[in-house]
């Protein structure tokens, strides 16, 4: 083969490399657009579930709300607090529930759901600043 063939070769290759590149970074592209899209159930609030399905309406109880923590229950006695907690992610309600009514600090509260101080201190200050919100516009 000359030379002229040579180059017109790896010419080629070089075509075929990009194409598959740009192939694969379009559908890595696609997949995460779709990601952000889609969220799974389990990263959304008990309110956000209930929103879901439309023709359902939620009854508020007369009795307190009870949240079990570790098969442990915590009853929030106060209607407009249990509906704006019931508005966090399960994560964060965990963490809000142990830290001001089972009174623990970040670093017990950490251990028991095995995440770090950093970031049970994190979710928490997020956590409180959502509640607030919700109890503000919730008069």
């Amino acid at each position: 083969m000359g030379r002229y063939e040579d180059y017109n070769e790896m010419l080629y290759e070089a075509y075929c490399k990009a194409a598959i590149d740009n192939a694969i970074l379009k559908a890595r592209q696609k997949k995460v657009a779709h990601g952000q899209r889609v969220s799974p159930l389990s990263d959304l609030s008990d309110a956000d579930l209930f929103s879901l399905a439309d023709e359902w309406e939620p009854e508020l109880p007369d009795e307190p709300f009870t949240y079990y923590i570790r098969e442990q229950a915590i009853q929030i006695k106060d209607q407009k607090l249990g509906q704006a907690l019931s508005s966090l992610l399960p994560k964060d309600r965990e963490i809000i529930l142990l830290y001001y009514f089972l009174g623990l600090r970040d670093e017990a509260v950490a251990k028991r759901l095995n995440m770090s101080r950093a970031t049970v201190q994190r979710r928490r200050e997020k956590a409180q600043k959502k509640l607030k919100t919700i109890l503000e516009e919730n008069p």
